[in-house]
């Protein structure tokens, strides 16, 4: 099972009986059972219809609609019969400040691991990107079981992807050059990449933590906040830097998206992609996130990134129903 990307700007998406068909101008663009997919995300400006929209989501399919620019505008996800009970639970372990700290003291432990384990494997490869980083890193992820508050937290997590990202863009070996983490706009085809796929991992995972019946907005390292996905957030920092971080970095260092798959928008400069470039990267994404990462997994045989979000979250689940800890792991890149 995987998840369908429609990005044809003008697109229609229908349905005849169990299979989904997206159409565009009288030309059938696929036609597919609705049992392959897990998860639809219809990307700008594509039309559903409600015969659609019910059918997938009788058959438990995830549907996300987000923006050209990876901004997510609307969900539709089946819930579990005991969604008010897990969130219940959710909102008590929320509560209570120390375990609710020591949630988000875990999530920037793994975090951190992964991020030295995406530099160690561009270290392994033969890029020269910097070998006293992923020291540097160990050395926070030695501290952050002695921080007091998740405002010294996240100083520790600020830190950390500083020295992160430095030692990472020296593997950048494409037309592009690296002015720093921009996010709101993106001004640059490096930093556009990276929060759009940040966009559509976090979808991904609020997603699946509404399919478990766990409430998106309420997080631990991540404070809860109106609009904001707060625990979904939580969930993906182990996952950015080896699905995100290294896909984007792979796309353009192998000339997979060049400067003429990006375009200026708007008064405030804003990059995104074109939308022959916007079909490039969601078809790269989408073999990326169903690829192994490796076998440098910590425990067990290898599993796909896609396997190992939708197992995290299973664990989540588990630890707030059960009232049992959660603990995070790294992520192999």
């Amino acid at each position: 099972m995987a998840v369908l990307y429609v990005a044809d700007q003008g697109a229609v998406v229908r349905k005849s009986g169990r299979r989904v068909l997206v159409e565009k101008s009288s030309e059938l663009l696929l036609d597919e059972p609705l049992a392959h997919f897990e998860g639809v995300v219809i990307v700008g400006q594509v039309q559903v219809t409600a015969h659609a929209l019910t059918a997938m989501a009788e058959a438990g399919i995830r549907v996300t609609f987000v923006t050209r620019t990876g901004a997510p505008r609307a969900f539709v996800v089946p819930e579990s019969a005991d969604a008010v009970t897990l969130r219940l639970k959710q909102f008590a372990r929320l509560s209570q400040p120390a375990e609710s700290l020591t949630w988000a003291k875990a999530v920037v432990s793994a975090k951190i691991a992964s991020s030295v384990l995406a530099l160690e494997r561009y270290t392994r490869n033969g890029d020269e990107v910097d070998s006293a980083a992923p020291d540097r890193l160990r050395g926070l992820g030695g501290v952050v079981g002695s921080a007091a508050s998740v405002a010294e937290l996240n100083g520790l997590e600020g830190t950390a992807a500083r020295i992160y990202f430095d030692a990472l863009m020296e593997a950048n070996k494409s037309a592009f050059k690296w002015q720093g983490r921009r996010r709101r706009p993106a001004t640059d085809p490096l930093n556009a990449l990276l929060s759009f796929g940040y966009t559509l991992l976090a979808g991904e995972l609020r997603g699946l933590v509404m399919s478990s019946g766990l409430e998106p907005g309420l997080g631990f390292l991540h404070a809860p906040d109106d609009g904001r996905p707060s625990l979904a957030l939580d969930l993906m920092e182990p996952f950015r830097a080896p699905v995100v971080d290294r896909l984007t970095l792979t796309l353009v260092n192998r000339q997979r998206l060049a400067p003429r798959d990006f375009v200026t928008v708007g008064n405030e400069g804003e990059v995104r992609l074109t939308d022959e470039g916007l079909k490039r990267y969601l078809t790269a994404y989408e073999e990326w996130i169903e690829a192994e990462p490796g076998k440098n997994r910590p425990s067990g045989p290898p599993i796909n990134y896609r396997s190992a979000i939708r197992r995290e979250v299973a664990r989540l689940t588990t630890a707030i129903r059960r009232e049992s800890p959660w603990v995070p792991e790294a992520v192999p890149a």
